[in-house]
């Protein structure tokens, strides 16, 4: 049996489907995916990492916005981007992050290992920002998935798979043994559902909930 893979953002799918073929359709996608992918809403993941890079620093979102709104019309595709982008920037900017954010002093920084093994699966977990700070003299980590899709925006239920697989891979992957990863600052961002949220910490129907997602996902795989 090959190794089952699945992206964090698709397992989340995965989780709401409630057909065989629905299923069967997001393994087939995984496992063959479109060699390219149209980049939608490119700017706005770029200019939130960028914020979060200066530590909440707003003035990439502004600059950002102020660009977007002063380009010329262009194609189609060109249009409908900039004014997603325009819409998703601006929802950004009504969100709270967790006020933990603002008592940890830390940096932004890039993972050489994107996924983690779980029951056989690897997920891709790939969080847009990972950051590694300090809180009261102790070393923690965080990690944000960025989610923007306005036609299928993540519930509350998907979002803490999302946050809680991101605590999972700092764990497994990233941190240091004798370091902290914190629940609080591991967080699904999903713009158009206009919602932050943390991860749960260990939860054991979630918990429960993903394994048998990938469990499944793994003895339908090679069917697919």
């Amino acid at each position: 049996m090959t190794l089952s893979k699945i992206s964090i953002n698709q397992l989340a799918e995965y989780n709401k489907k409630r057909t065989d073929k629905g299923k069967l359709n997001i393994i087939k996608q995984q496992k063959n995916p479109p060699p390219y992918l149209t980049p939608w809403y490119r700017i706005v993941k770029t200019r939130i990492r960028k914020s979060m890079e200066l530590n909440g620093n707003l003035d990439p979102i502004l600059d950002a916005l102020k660009d977007l709104k002063s380009r010329p019309s262009g194609s189609k595709w060109q249009n409908n981007n900039n004014r997603g982008s325009i819409n998703a920037l601006e929802k950004y900017l009504a969100l709270d992050f967790p006020a933990i954010f603002d008592h940890v002093d830390y940096s932004v920084f890039t993972p050489k290992v994107k996924s983690t093994i779980l029951v056989g699966v690897e997920v891709l977990v790939s969080p847009e920002i990972v950051i590694k700070g300090k809180l009261n003299g102790k070393t923690v980590y965080g990690g944000v998935k960025i989610h923007v899709s306005s036609g299928k925006p993540f519930d509350r239920h998907q979002s803490q798979i999302v946050s809680y697989l991101i605590q999972r891979y700092l764990e497994n992957q990233v941190a240091d043994s004798k370091d902290q990863v914190l629940p609080e600052l591991c967080i699904c961002l999903d713009i158009f559902g206009e919602r932050i949220v943390s991860s749960p910490g260990y939860n054991k129907e979630l918990h429960e909930i993903i394994v048998n997602d990938c469990i499944d996902i793994r003895h339908r795989w090679d069917a697919a």
